[in-house]
């Protein structure tokens, strides 16, 4: 360890002392000079993200050392980026681990790239964490000078760190559920949003590509996931997704359709398995409208 450290100082013409500091994440060290450790260091097989993410707790001089975070609030994707159950778990965990050394997270509503990098440019941080789509050509940038890691659903943007939920993981216990509840026939129905929010945000930015749309479609991995499941068994278990187009359709209008489609089929499902909290709440009542009660007639999983 000690022979690898000597080369990355020696490769990057700093100290080694220097080289600790980057790969700890603590100190002061120049954004130029940290890009470059880091990347010597991921080089040579050190310095993963998880020996920079969070400084060990010192008890001197703890301003110098408390890490920084910044997690943006990016156009119109705001509240769906921390106010659900998955945001609201992801930004308690942060803070709770940052706590640990005196460091903060820092969240900041910006309209724009622009001014995303003119609050990176103002204040110091150590790192910034992402929520949501954002264009590849940005992430490249930002990089270079601290780094970032993905805290969203989807991990679809090439070079950057991501932390996301476990989705084949998650639908296997759906379906292990299911089952021993005794469902033999398992409907999983999804949306495909067009339109949506966050990719009217991409469009405004002028800076992201088609492959960025791709990575802001809700749910992509979710909907893999259950496909690698209801494929095994298409008799059995429908996989049911339908395009939405925010300009023309509201979710419920688009469930009453998809409840339908469900129900004409000629072996009814006993469970219908959604993508969202919010398309369950729209499923009840038209469940109810067509004399099904839940979970008597019907099981429903969000």
């Amino acid at each position: 360890m000690a022979a690898k450290l000597q080369e990355i100082a020696e490769r990057a013409n700093v100290s080694l002392m220097t080289v600790s500091r980057v790969l700890r994440g603590v100190g002061r060290v120049a954004p130029e000079t940290q890009a470059r450790v880091r990347a010597i260091a991921a080089e040579l097989g050190e310095g993963s993200s998880k020996s920079i993410a969070f400084a060990s707790p010192i008890r001197r001089g703890l301003g110098d050392h408390a890490m920084r975070l910044l997690l943006p609030l990016l156009g119109q994707a705001v509240d769906s980026a921390v106010t659900n159950s998955l945001g609201q778990g992801v930004v308690a965990g942060i803070r709770k681990k940052l706590h640990e050394t005196g460091g903060s997270l820092q969240l900041l509503n910006v309209a724009s790239l622009g001014a995303l990098r003119e609050a990176i440019n103002q204040k110091r941080y150590h790192g910034l964490v992402i929520r949501h789509a954002v264009p590849q050509a940005f992430l490249d940038e930002v990089r270079g000078r601290l780094p970032v890691v993905l805290a969203g659903p989807q991990d679809c943007q090439s070079g950057i760190d991501a932390v996301h939920t476990n989705e084949s993981r998650a639908a296997a216990q759906v379906y292990e559920t299911l089952t021993a509840l005794g469902h033999q026939h398992i409907a999983w129905f999804g949306l495909n949003d067009l339109n949506s929010s966050q990719i009217h945000w991409l469009r405004a930015t002028g800076e992201a590509t088609d492959t960025d749309y791709r990575a802001a479609a809700a749910h992509g991995l979710r909907h893999a996931a259950w496909a690698n499941i209801a494929l095994s068994r298409p008799d059995q278990m429908p996989l049911l997704l339908l395009d939405r187009d925010w300009h023309s359709s509201t979710i419920a209008q688009v469930i009453e359709r998809g409840v339908d489609e469900l129900l004409s089929r000629p072996v009814r499902p006993t469970a219908i398995v959604v993508s969202t909290v919010d398309m369950a709440r729209e499923l009840l009542p038209v469940l109810q409208s067509r004399g099904l009660t839940v979970p008597t007639d019907m099981s429903v999983v969000a």
